[in-house]
Order: structure tokens, then C-alpha cells, then sequence
């Protein structure tokens, strides 16, 4: 089953599925409570995606050191 999913300002494609693959197509992914957006590539516009957030991975990751070079 394909899926397509486009933005709702300028069109453009954000997340195309085809068969057992999906793409996820912007500048990054934003969460905002327990939703997820997409931000469009072409008009910057927020376009929610059907993705959901593991809350037990993002409590069991670590914050990593910083790094600093001189």
C-alpha cells in the first residue's frame, strides 16, 4: 500500500511509503509532547507525521560528554 503524505502549505512531499519502506523527507523532526512534526524542506512549516517517541530509550540515554578542542 502506498502512502503519501504532503504539506499543507506548498505541496511538498514530506513522507512517501511504498511497500515496506518509508521516508521521512524535511529539514528535521520536532516532538512536541507525545506528537511528531516534520519540518517542510521548502516553506519551513511544521507538518505533523505519524511517528511516535520510545519514552523508555529517550530515559535510558545518557548525556554524553562535551567536547572542547584547543
Amino acid at each position: 500500500m502506498d502512502y503519501l503524505l504532503g504539506c499543507p502549505k506548498c505541496n511538498d512531499v514530506i513522507l512517501k511509503s511504498s511497500g515496506e519502506n518509508t521516508k521521512i523527507r524535511g529539514k528535521m523532526l520536532v516532538f512536541k509532547g507525545g506528537s511528531a512534526y516534520s519540518v517542510c524542506k521548502k516553506c519551513d512549516t511544521e507538518v505533523k507525521v505519524p511517528l511516535l517517541l520510545d519514552q523508555d530509550v529517550v530515559k535510558s540515554l545518557k548525556k554524553s560528554p562535551k567536547l572542547y578542542i584547543k
